[in-house]
């Protein structure tokens, strides 16, 4: 009793210990928000005291933890031993000897079973940061995780699979994969093991830019189906209600072994088991209370947990509904579902719009019928046939039409509005907007508020128009892509593209940018990793003129001004021979800076550059630092106090090469290279030049 006397002030205000921790979150990120976090902590001293000890208590764990949490770095070793946890496509998760837990990729690796003893040779690779704008940061996504590292082996050996808590996935995974076909088995692995990725790839991608992929994560309307299937099935066999409780509560933790501890399944069956034990208790804390306690909760254990994008969807979604809910259940039924579908996209704009640079605002109506879809047929129906094997044919009809109406919507209400959040303190007013909305909406005025998110959201859409720097970016890529960006949408030019790659990295750094179209792309000359990447850029932005070494003399050598930006291109002297030395050279003047972007040329065509045109105090080190390059006759001619060697960390050649380094470390440059600073921005504000790299290593 003396407990519960001692949490008895947090009923009805938990919600002020989850704000305090999550300013703390953002105040590790940005300082900034450490002045909110005192202005809460201000605000609770005054209005609670209890609440603001408590408060005062959790955010210092949470900071503690968060300075003290281990890197999770996993010995470089090239050869390793443990205990499978887990089994994917071409990996498996191994936990150590030493208890460290790290991912092993191999071609055979989905024949290994959870349970099993493996032994491997190959090679510890550490997944490094986000080197690029809008690039997924792996590494920090396996620090949230607690995986210390990623382990290439060339061979692959395994015992028999002994029994654990793990062999049960496993078990339920061969069971599906056995028993049904490709299709249904993919999204009875996605319901009972919330693993998606046997889903059709064109299908996922189409629900996503719908925006109705939360379908194919198992969250709370999964978890309240399965619970409520279990009660009904024990009050047929005449259980009473507390063991029915405790069936639930075991089987819903039980489900979180099965599914491998999903974020979404997390938040979902552990609050529905704590409901539980608050009624049971009658501790009387509102639904509120609970969610904002388990959430501190889970961040205290793993401060790291704000990473991952599904524990923000679940927890953002959630709340929002429970704080809405005496909103959301005036109406009808379909007015409640709209209402539902309006503050789950409302409140999840700026982290959907990160997955696609884009919303689709069709996607308020299209809950509905998908929700009903899945909720009422697709979802129940999943379940019973895997029980019930006999019912596979129908249930792949009732996928069939499921991925119909996907497709149908995709084909006529796919309407994609560009829409990023960037810089971050957008999302701040994005939020803060939101929230007046919120507490307004039962006023008369509410409307107007409405017209409040709209604008917002309409200058957020036109970034590009109040985008004030004039920034050069180097990106890190596998060859060379540059970025030349004027303020306010003036001018935009890319020189090369890079090698291509699935991930769509230079297209997803333009879209970060606000880069929507391009006035001039130059591919410097006909190598992989100068063109690889320029068709799927040019299916994303508008690309308006493209200049190559095969058609710059449609164009002519003159100079002219794009923006800010003046532009030379250096005519070829003679026909070179080799591809490389083809190269087109570009000598770009912005703001009293001259950038001389030299592609992949060689010692001899250096050697015949009019000296005269060569000056410039930026230089783009040729050919990625190669020994063939940047000979001392060229650095003296250029004079540069700035070089730039694009060069990515994981280049096959080794570049840049040690004798040309030492070379321009010896005139006195200032040297960057990709491959050690990530993504290099020089950026001109009021005439001031600066120069940062917000994505290194």
């Amino acid at each position: 009793m003396k407990t519960l006397r001692h949490i008895s002030c947090l009923k009805g205000s938990a919600h002020h210990l989850l704000v305090a921790v999550i300013l703390c979150v953002l105040g590790v990120q940005f300082w900034i928000w450490f002045a909110l976090w005192v202005t809460h902590l201000v605000f609770l001293s005054i209005k609670a005291t209890k609440l603001f000890a408590l408060a005062l208590i959790i955010s210092g764990v949470y900071l503690v933890h968060h300075a003290l949490f281990p890197e999770y770095e996993a010995d470089a070793s090239t050869q390793i031993e443990g205990r499978v946890i887990a089994s994917f496509d071409n990996r498996v998760l191994v936990r150590l000897n030493n208890n460290q837990r790290i991912y092993v990729y191999h071609e055979d690796a989905m024949h290994v079973c959870a349970g099993a003893q493996v032994f491997a040779e190959g090679a510890m690779r550490q997944s490094g940061h986000a080197m690029m704008p809008g690039a997924f940061d792996y590494d920090a996504y396996l620090r949230s995780i607690r995986i210390s590292g990623v382990f290439y082996a060339e061979t692959l050996e395994s015992t028999e699979a002994q029994f654990s808590l793990h062999t049960l996935r496993g078990t339920i995974e061969r069971r599906i994969e056995s028993g049904y076909s490709e299709k249904v088995s993919a999204y009875l692995k996605m319901f009972v093991l919330a693993e998606r990725g046997d889903v059709d790839e064109t299908i996922s991608e189409r629900a996503s830019k719908l925006g109705i992929a939360h379908l194919f994560a198992v969250s709370g309307l999964h978890i309240s189906l399965i619970a409520l299937g279990i009660k009904k099935g024990l009050a047929f066999l005449k259980a009473n209600a507390l063991t029915a409780d405790v069936i639930v509560s075991i089987l819903l933790l039980m489900f979180l072994v099965v599914t491998f501890f999903a974020t979404s399944v997390i938040r979902a069956s552990a609050m529905a088991v704590l409901l539980i034990v608050n009624r049971r208790t009658k501790l009387k804390f509102t639904a509120v209370d609970v969610w904002a306690l388990l959430c501190v909760g889970l961040l205290l254990w793993n401060p790291y947990y704000y990473v991952q994008t599904g524990f923000i969807l679940t927890f953002i979604v959630t709340g929002s509904l429970l704080l809405s809910r005496p909103f959301l259940e005036k109406g009808s039924k379909i007015s409640q579902l709209m209402k539902v579908s309006l503050v789950s996209f409302l409140v999840t704009l700026p982290i959907v719009s990160g997955f696609n640079y884009a919303v689709n605002p069709f996607t308020v109506f299209l809950n509905i019928p998908f929700v009903l879809y899945t909720t009422m047929i697709l979802l129940p129906l999943g379940y019973i046939t895997f029980f019930i094997q006999i019912l596979a044919p129908v249930y792949g009809i009732i996928i069939e039409g499921f991925e119909s109406m996907v497709n149908g919507a995709y084909n006529v209400l796919h309407v994609p509005f560009p829409l990023v959040f960037n810089p971050k303190w957008t999302i701040v007013i994005y939020y803060g907007v939101c929230w007046w909305f919120f507490i307004g909406i039962e006023r008369s005025d509410y409307p107007k508020r409405a017209i409040g998110i709209i604008a917002v959201v309409l200058l957020i859409h036109l970034a590009p128009l109040w985008q004030h720097k004039t920034r050069v970016v180097f990106f890190h890529v596998h060859g060379d892509s540059i970025l030349l960006q004027d303020a306010y949408n003036q001018c935009n030019m890319l020189i090369d593209t890079g090698e291509r790659n699935q991930r769509n990295h230079v297209v997803n750094a333009l879209k970060t940018l606000h880069v929507r179209r391009l006035d001039y792309v130059f591919i410097t000359h006909k190598h992989s990793d100068h063109y690889g990447a320029y068709e799927s850029i040019a299916n994303h932005v508008m690309v308006h003129k493209l200049i190559t070494n095969e058609n710059v003399d449609m164009f002519g050598y003159e100079p002219f001004q794009c923006g800010k930006f003046t532009v030379q291109i250096l005519p070829l002297e003679f026909p070179h021979w080799g591809e490389n030395d083809r190269s087109l050279v570009k000598r770009i003047t912005v703001y009293g800076d001259v950038y001389l972007f030299t592609g992949d040329i060689e010692a001899p065509r250096e050697a015949t550059l009019p000296l005269e045109q060569l000056h410039a105090n930026i230089l783009k080190v040729p050919h990625h630092g190669s020994h063939t390059s940047t000979t001392e006759l060229f650095l003296h001619a250029v004079n540069p106090n700035i070089a730039i060697i694009p060069a990515h960390r994981d280049n096959r050649f080794n570049h840049p090469d040690s004798t040309i380094v030492n070379r321009l470390k010896a005139f006195g440059v200032d040297l960057y290279t990709t491959g050690v600073d990530g993504t290099i921005f020089i950026e001109y504000r009021f005439n001031k030049r600066t120069k940062s790299t917000p994505y290194r290593p």
